[in-house]
């Protein structure tokens, strides 16, 4: 059990951790106690990196991605998910988890999107993004090259 009393922030403090980083700047319990018990703050998702989206959607060949991925990285850059199940609600039958990481339908299973997701620090990594047959042949060998990512 914690003993003591939790620091109630001032305003001005809870805005100068925001400017750093916040839920990052504070330790665990206090981004319990700031999120649950009155400071609000934007838990949007953060996602790494958009740059890869674009390189992928410019290579040659790929540009029919990029509508695709662009309304993916809308909808989980105002997403606030917390658990698989959200990102579930999100997207429905276009995501599943396979060895520990979030995958994506893109365009109608044209295309697969791997990421990583840190729900506490609301923050999603792209790992690889490929075509369905580049993804079935990072799975091939009971996934070796996927965990690999």
């Amino acid at each position: 059990m914690c003993e003591g009393k939790a620091k109630i922030l001032s305003d001005g403090e809870f805005r100068h951790l925001l400017r750093l980083g916040f839920p990052r700047a504070l330790p665990f319990w206090e981004n319990v106690l700031a999120s649950h018990f009155g400071r609000a703050y934007d838990a949007s998702m953060r996602i790494i990196s958009k740059k890869k989206l674009r390189q992928f959607w410019e290579a040659p060949g790929k540009g029919n991605s990029q509508t695709a991925l662009e309304v993916w990285y809308d909808v989980t850059r105002n997403a606030q998910w917390r658990h698989f199940d959200d990102v579930k609600r999100s997207f429905g039958a276009r995501v599943d988890l396979a060895h520990g990481k979030t995958v994506f339908d893109i365009r109608n299973n044209e295309y697969r999107l791997i990421c990583s997701i840190d729900y506490v620090r609301h923050g999603v990594l792209v790992l690889w993004i490929g075509t369905h047959k580049e993804y079935d042949d990072l799975n091939k060998n009971k996934g070796k090259k996927m965990k690999e990512l």
